[in-house]
């Protein structure tokens, strides 16, 4: 019921409502992964974001990146290079009237309209970081794909 007005209940449509679709390829095919935050200022969705291949959208105001400028000016490394830090307030509210699946407000296209707006040379200049950011905070070594 709580799919039904998104863009996923196409899929669980035809899959009879089973949500049969593995995490870690979900990650590893899509461009951006949304990290909510969670009990602590670490948390292991943010790496296998990085390690599946796609940019973490951190959605919490807590959260540190180890190893970064956000803990430790020395370390040099950047996370607004491999990473999107956004307001979780700013996509909380209710989007579709559930009834009827309308929109509550046509001019608000919420979460996927602001990733879309992202302009491509952005997103590829973050999945470069991305990538080199995997590459540091991998704990073995990464075979080719």
């Amino acid at each position: 019921a709580e799919l039904k007005c998104t863009p996923s209940s196409r899929l669980t449509n035809k899959i009879g409502n089973k949500l049969n679709v593995n995490h870690i390829s979900g990650m590893r095919v899509a461009t951006f992964c949304p990290c909510p935050g969670g009990d602590s200022p670490s948390a292991k969705r943010m790496f296998d974001s990085l390690l599946a291949g796609c940019i973490p959208v951190i959605l919490s105001k807590d959260f540190v990146w180890p190893y970064s400028i956000e803990h430790d000016l020395s370390m040099g490394h950047d996370p607004n290079d491999f990473s999107l830090r956004w307001n979780v307030a700013d996509y909380m509210e209710p989007r579709y009237h559930h009834s009827n699946c309308t929109l509550i407000d046509e001019a608000d296209g919420g979460f996927q309209a602001a990733l879309d707006a992202i302009p491509a040379e952005e997103v590829e200049r973050l999945r470069r970081g991305a990538r080199a950011a995997a590459e540091r905070y991998g704990f073995y070594e990464r075979l080719p794909p």
